[in-house]
């Protein structure tokens, strides 16, 4: 009788061994696979222009300079641009036409918003197309001057207009 206690007993003992050594080995060799395909997008622009200067630069002549911003990104984006003067004292001798129909001045930050959103490879209207060199200008207009662009953009997001994304970046901590 003891003999058959010890035997039941080596069985039983086998039995949890066994079904542990299971368990541990089916913990080890368990694997679950998951696949995440994932597009980065990125926010890239470019600007360019079409410039034709003039001969002789002065008074009462004007010249075409037309700048606009294309999109060579993945994503649509927000785009605003700053013109700029390289010497202040010539900007009141110049006339520049500025395109009020698709760009929205921001007189606090100096920038024009385009109004649209900008899809991949899509190009802007120009911010403007004609520089004119007025009669009443200084001479130090006749010395040269040039006209600086700088364009910065925003991807969109989803619910969100244009002035919030700018809004939203323009953030000051």
């Amino acid at each position: 009788m003891k003999n058959k206690n010890k035997i039941k007993i080596v069985i039983i003992v086998a039995i949890i061994i066994i079904f542990m050594s299971l368990g541990v080995y089916g913990y080890f060799i368990y694997k679950k696979s998951v696949t995440n395909n994932m597009v980065l997008g990125y926010n890239d622009i470019e600007v360019n222009e079409k410039y034709q200067p003039p001969l002789k630069i002065e008074k009462g002549t004007s010249f075409q300079k037309e700048p606009t911003v294309t999109n060579n990104g993945n994503v649509d984006c927000y785009v605003r641009v700053k013109s700029l003067v390289s010497d202040s004292r010539v900007e009141d001798g110049l006339s520049i036409d500025y395109d009020k129909e698709n760009y929205k001045y921001n007189e606090e930050d100096g920038y024009y918003y385009y109004q649209k959103v900008l899809k991949p490879g899509d190009t802007t209207e120009p911010l403007f197309t004609t520089v004119e060199i007025l009669e009443k200008a200084s001479d130090d207009v006749l010395n040269g001057f040039e006209i600086y662009v700088y364009a910065e953009s925003v991807q969109t997001v989803k619910d969100m207009n244009m002035e919030q994304v700018w809004n939203y970046f323009n953030k000051t901590e």
